[in-house]
């Protein structure tokens, strides 16, 4: 197993920053959110476990220590058992994430998360591949595949469209003006749409390639490694196609100018976001929410408005940026050039919104809480909606 190699493996500095992407996104925090949740009630069931048996050690949970801050909250008893209160606000996405992660196991997410195989199949996808976008397919059996195409052409004919004209939709939904950015890659039509799958993973050419690009590691160590991660997806459920492999979806900026390296600025969006999207009832128009929302950092990316805001707290600035990403793609869905979404499909498009709302509002990373993004995505809609009457 992994957790016996005696290999010492540390992300490459280079790896480090091509996963900040990754490990920005809504997605990525609130797994890690579910992981902390799943190990604090872990912690407070084997320390009651002890005490009830009057056993002085647990063998699977020992290595926790005894002194923990977090152990001194509010409880509430499940079966006679007394566990951590979840916290007065868990995300649907955090809760579906532990349902996951309980199926899971805690001592083989641990392992995982010490070995950032959820970080595995956007690696390759992304840095490693080379994909140009011509191949794709979406969902795990290529299902939502024409779905997804459709909606992106959709995107970069409205955006490209917008953009040409020189119309003021950017500053409308943003409240600011257009500045030059010296990383514009040519706009909307640049984006690429990139699927990313746990199978992926089963490919040993693949799975070496990447953990070598990761760790600065020869191939017979990368081989090696590769096959303990393997055993280890093997054993959970679905096998490569358990969504937490893949739930994220990522919108990346190139870092050539020229798109080099196979790096041209791309949205990637994994199988396990259809899986989480089909939890809520949410697997069409919620699709259409988390798309658009992607493309629309790329249009951020574009006007230069990712730059930070004087005065705006690192956090407050994260806000600002995720919530207009909503109002811009909203804005989309609902626009008679774009989407052409009806209310009753809104409703739906501002729940997926909700959803993927936080309230981890103490770190950097937050993106608003679930009412907040509910709330921008029904504000870009609005504007939108203005399009029907003023043509």
């Amino acid at each position: 197993m992994l957790g016996e190699t005696n290999l010492n493996l540390v992300p490459s500095e280079t790896a480090v920053r091509q996963m900040d992407a990754l490990h920005g996104t809504a997605w990525h925090r609130e797994l890690l959110a579910a992981s902390s949740h799943v190990a604090r009630r872990e912690r407070t069931r084997s320390r009651y476990l002890r005490k009830r048996t009057g056993d002085t050690r647990d063998l699977r949970y020992d290595y926790i220590p005894e002194e923990d801050p977090e152990a001194e909250q509010s409880q509430h008893y499940e079966n006679g058992l007394a566990l951590p209160d979840s916290p007065s606000c868990m995300s649907p996405l955090q809760k579906w994430f532990v349902s996951r992660i309980d199926s899971i196991g805690i001592e083989t997410w641990e392992t995982m998360l010490s070995y950032n195989i959820s970080s595995l199949a956007y690696m390759y996808k992304h840095h490693v591949s080379g994909a140009d976008g011509s191949s794709e397919y979406f969902g795990v059996r290529g299902e939502r595949t024409d779905e997804m195409l459709d909606n992106h052409a959709s995107m970069q004919s409205f955006w490209t469209r917008a953009d040409s004209q020189k119309v003021s939709v950017h500053d409308e939904a943003a409240g600011l003006h257009i500045v030059s950015n010296p990383h514009r890659m040519g706009g909307p039509g640049n984006v690429i749409l990139l699927g990313m799958h746990g199978t992926d993973l089963a490919d040993n050419a693949k799975l070496v390639a990447t953990l070598q690009q990761m760790y600065r590691i020869d191939g017979r160590d990368a081989y090696g490694i590769a096959a303990s991660i393997q055993e280890i997806i093997k054993g959970l459920p679905d096998g490569f196609n358990n969504p937490v492999l893949t739930a994220n979806a990522v919108a990346t900026q190139t870092m050539k100018m020229d798109g080099s390296r196979g790096e041209r600025d791309s949205i990637i969006v994994g199988d396990g976001v259809y899986d989480f999207l089909d939890y809520l009832d949410l697997e069409t128009d919620g699709t259409s929410y988390i798309h658009s929302h992607e493309f629309a950092h790329h249009l951020q990316y574009d006007l230069g408005v990712d730059q930070m805001v004087d005065g705006l707290s690192r956090s407050e600035e994260m806000r600002r940026w995720e919530m207009m990403a909503d109002s811009f793609g909203s804005y989309f869905l609902s626009h008679s050039e774009g989407g052409r979404m009806d209310q009753t499909r809104l409703l739906e498009v501002h729940r997926a919104a909700f959803s993927l709302g936080d309230c981890e509002n103490s770190i950097e990373t937050h993106h608003g809480t679930p009412r907040q993004r509910e709330c921008a995505s029904n504000f870009g809609s609005n504007l939108g909606f203005v399009s029907f009457v003023d043509g």
